[in-house]
């Protein structure tokens, strides 16, 4: 019980389930009333969940989401498909697996966040504050609870700025490998890396 408390206790996880709580209310109220039907960039990631590769030709190459979201649906889709609201129309259980990843991965980037500001010696209460600011922001509702692939890039370029600031080598190279299947304007934050990192 001591161990499970301090895993569940140490700060960083704290802060990621401090993002996934705040994000929750309004990215599953978006979630809900967004008519996922007028969205191209929708339609097309949720046809890449699918295998079909015959979308826009700017985004069928993020394919590491929609693939991610397609393994939770094959698991956990049925599941899901009973949490959907009366009004909600069509599948439910891919929508919903989207969101899974895309909350996640928009709370890690909460944490990078919270590390970035916390390097610059700004006491806890401050980064959260600044954490705040980007959890309450209206894009961020969007980006977590859509079928869409902008958290990737988000967390991609905290990763950047942070393995630059603390020199860790591992993350910059997690950031190179994902940065290209996350979203072209990557060729954009490349150069930070090449020009200002220890590597």
């Amino acid at each position: 019980m001591q161990a499970i408390r301090r895993f569940i206790l140490q700060e960083h996880r704290l802060v990621f389930l401090f993002c996934m709580a705040v994000m929750m209310g309004p990215a599953i109220a978006t979630l809900f009333a967004f008519d996922l039907s007028q969205s191209q960039d929708c339609y097309s990631y949720l046809g890449l969940a699918h295998f079909d590769f015959y979308q826009n030709p700017v985004r069928r190459f993020r394919v590491l989401i929609p693939f991610v979201a397609a393994v939770i649906n094959k698991l956990f889709g049925s599941v899901f498909s009973k949490l959907a609201p009366s009004y909600f129309s069509g599948d439910f259980g891919l929508p919903f697996s989207f969101f899974v990843v895309n909350i996640s991965l928009m709370s890690y980037y909460g944490v990078l966040i919270y590390r970035y500001c916390k390097l610059y010696g700004l006491s806890t209460i401050v980064s959260l504050f600044g954490l705040l600011v980007m959890l309450t922001c209206r894009y961020t509702s969007y980006t977590a609870a859509l079928p869409m692939a902008d958290s990737l890039f988000c967390v991609v370029v905290a990763m950047v700025l942070l393995g630059l600031k603390e020199k860790n080598t591992g993350m910059l190279m997690v950031a190179i490998f994902l940065g290209p299947f996350a979203k072209e304007a990557f060729i954009f934050i490349a150069p930070l890396i090449f020009f200002y990192s220890h590597i």
